[in-house]
This record gives C-alpha cells, sequence and structure tokens, in this order.
C-alpha cells in the first residue's frame, strides 16, 4: 500500500475586512484616516498572532516561535466592485525556530484562533474609529458599525454579500471579546456593549 502524498501549504490567507460602514466613510466619504486606522489594526492583529500564536510542532509538541513571515494585500473593492476596505494577510509557511533554522510553520494555534484574530482586528479599529471622532453601533455580523448608517445604505452597498471569514457565533463573541483583552491589553468589553444608538 502506497502512502498518498501530502501536497504542502505554502500559505494561509487571513483576511480582514472592514465594516461596511467604514467602508463607505473612507471610499464614498472620503475620509482617508479610515484606511490608516483600518491598516494601523490589521498590522497590530499581525503583532498579536505572532507573538501568541506563532510555533512548531516539535516530537508531537506546539512550541512558540515568536516570528512570522506575513505578506500584505490591501484592496478597496470586493469580487463585484464593491466598495469594500480590506486587507490579505498571506501568513507564509516558514518561522524561524529557537536554534535559528528557517522550518515549517505550524498553523494549529491559528486556526484554533482565527475567529479571535478577527475579533481582535474590529475591536482595535473601533477603538482607533473612536479616536478620530466617530461614535459606534452594535452589529451582530460585523460588530460595530459607525453611527449614522441606515441598514438600508448599508445594504446598497453590499449587494453581492458580505464575504468575510471573521464572522464569530454571537453566543461566542463576550467570551471572544474577553480573550482578546486579557490577551492583548485591550480596554473591557463593556466599551462597546454599552454604547447606545442616537
Amino acid at each position: 500500500m502506497t502512502k498518498k502524498k501530502v501536497e504542502k501549504s505554502y500559505g494561509v490567507d487571513l483576511t480582514f475586512w472592514s465594516p461596511k460602514s467604514v467602508s463607505i466613510a473612507c471610499l464614498v466619504g472620503g475620509d482617508n484616516r479610515l484606511e490608516q486606522a483600518h491598516r494601523q489594526s490589521v498590522s497590530r492583529t499581525i503583532d498579536f498572532l505572532e507573538e501568541h500564536y506563532a510555533g512548531i510542532e516539535v516530537d508531537g509538541e506546539w512550541v512558540q516561535t515568536k516570528n512570522l513571515v506575513v505578506l500584505k494585500q490591501h484592496h478597496d473593492v470586493s469580487r463585484e466592485l464593491e466598495e469594500e476596505l480590506h486587507t490579505h494577510c498571506l501568513v507564509v509557511n516558514l518561522t524561524q525556530s529557537l536554534d535559528g533554522q528557517w522550518v515549517d510553520l505550524s498553523y494549529q494555534q491559528i486556526w484554533l484562533h482565527r475567529e479571535l484574530l478577527g475579533e481582535y482586528y474590529h475591536r482595535d479599529l473601533a477603538r482607533e474609529c473612536q479616536k478620530l471622532g466617530y461614535q459606534l453601533e452594535k452589529d451582530e455580523i460585523e460588530l460595530f458599525q459607525l453611527r449614522g448608517y441606515t441598514k438600508e445604505q448599508l445594504a446598497a452597498f453590499s449587494k453581492g454579500g458580505k464575504k468575510s471569514c471573521n464572522r464569530v457565533p454571537v453566543d461566542a463573541t463576550d467570551e471572544y471579546w474577553r480573550q482578546c483583552a486579557e490577551g492583548g491589553g485591550l480596554p473591557p468589553i463593556e466599551e462597546l456593549k454599552n454604547v447606545k444608538p442616537g
């Protein structure tokens, strides 16, 4: 019996999408500060990923390396050519072990925490939007939207449908936020949960 050849993975794509209202305010409304905020939040999320979830397999055990090779590609439209501020982060199958050798990366912890990484990004971006003077409204899918946009307005720019890989089950959101706050030193979840519309 011959063993089936396992194809080597050269990387994994983690995509971070801004909420639709942020894309509209930036790409239609012309507030270029939001693009910079998005890019900074993506970078901090990758830093968090590198610090906590970069590692290798050693004798069946996962060992942290705390370093990654990540290629970022920023986009401002979706496949349907709608306004969609997002960044693809290709996490290359490569990390430097403790002895200085470049070896294959273990994706185990990255896959286990990919939803948390999406939450981390959105939480960081929410904080940056608030610093820029925006008020927020809670959103069950994207966690927050900028206050002032109606559902109809958001839908008008979302005819192709959201293709985010960062959706989190509603009943898991609070726990992910707590883990994110603890791991990344971010403010408590209550700061966003207590934001009221109007």
